[in-house]
């Protein structure tokens, strides 16, 4: 009886080391499999000169924070009204981040309420603010509110004005400079290129630009583009730092667009572990010095958030401009402007 109960006891203990040996081995395996993924980055944007750079930056330091291999995916072929939907909703969206700014961001809000999607485009860590500047060629004088009041009234013709887009946060602004003014502007849009929008400026066929600083700095200092009768000044800007001779928004008590910013995103089907590290590591990289200088290169300002802090800021954004354009469209189609004109027609695009 002895002899049976030590054989039953011995197969017992060889029956739990395997046990304990083949889970030791598969729970390794589990992790290593979750810590040696592959992530994903993604940058849509059709304006590549000032985004590229930064996206590379990010997919080549960002392996130093975080387990696993960063691949930076390629826009491929696909149509442009479905490339912020790449990253976001195919099979990799579960570890993938993309780089938006305030348009493809509003875009890809708006489709996904409309298609009543299960997932949401989340924001995960804002990276850097994109100042506007209000260009100009005609050396306004004086440099006052009232002085371009002067000349814009002058014109005796609808104001053309270049945009970085004829919907969204810069049609706000333009509608709100349309009450403000009482004149007539017209606008075109110059979203895939902001050389074409510095070009029709400095040919005359605009007589104002308002795009982001960055954009507007990198297409003048082009050989030729900033000399004689082409040369460009920035006549209102929200830069932090003002170049010399441009004024603030608030200095002539004109309203200022909408924030603009670049900031990695995910999409809600990312588990929340997995949002937390990659969010964690993004934000290292931000806080990085060549980073700082990097985004500075590019015409930026960096605003480096946590995880939390990103998604209060962009929640409060989207909240107060939508809110802010909805009260824009419901106002009277004609309402006194300061210079006691009254408003304009629709502006055309």
């Amino acid at each position: 009886m002895a002899y049976f109960f030590a054989n039953r006891w011995f197969a017992f203990q060889k029956i739990f080391s395997l046990w304990v040996l083949l889970g030791g081995f598969y729970g390794v395996a589990a992790h290593a499999h979750e810590t040696g993924q592959t992530w994903y980055l993604f940058q849509p944007m059709v304006r590549t000169a000032l985004v590229d750079p930064l996206a590379r930056h990010y997919a080549k330091v960002l392996p130093q924070y975080l387990d696993g291999k960063v691949v930076l995916k390629s826009t491929g072929k696909s149509p442009l009204s479905a490339r912020e939907k790449v990253g976001l909703s195919d099979e990799r969206a579960d570890s993938t981040a993309v780089l938006m700014a305030p348009l493809i961001y509003e875009k890809t809000y708006d489709a996904e309420i409309a298609d009543k999607s299960s997932s949401r485009v989340t924001a995960l860590h804002m990276v850097a603010r994109r100042p506007w500047c209000l260009a100009i060629t005609h050396d306004v004088q004086p440099r006052t509110y009232e002085g371009l009041m002067k000349w814009l009234s002058g014109l005796r013709r609808p104001v053309r004005i270049g945009l970085v887009a004829p919907t969204g946060m810069p049609a706000v602004w333009l509608e709100a400079m349309r009450r403000k003014t009482g004149l007539e502007w017209v606008a075109t849009d110059f979203f895939f290129s902001a050389d074409q929008s510095v070009e029709s400026l400095l040919s005359g066929q605009q007589d104002l630009l308002l795009d982001a600083c960055g954009e507007v700095n990198r297409v003048r200092a082009l050989p030729g583009n900033d000399s004689g009768s082409r040369k460009i000044q920035v006549l209102i800007t929200d830069q932090k730092e003002l170049e010399k001779g441009a004024t603030s928004f608030a200095q002539w008590q004109l309203t200022a667009p909408a924030p603009s910013w670049v900031g990695w995103f995910v999409s809600s089907s990312m588990p929340q572990e997995r949002r937390a590290r990659l969010g964690k590591a993004l934000y290292a990289v931000s806080m990085r010095e060549d980073t700082q200088a990097l985004i500075r290169e590019l015409g930026k300002e960096p605003m480096p958030l946590s995880v939390e802090g990103s998604q209060r800021y962009v929640d409060s954004w989207l909240r107060d401009w939508k809110s802010i354009g909805s009260w824009m469209r419901n106002l009277p189609g004609k309402l006194p402007a300061d210079t006691g004109r009254t408003a304009p027609k629709s502006t055309t695009h």
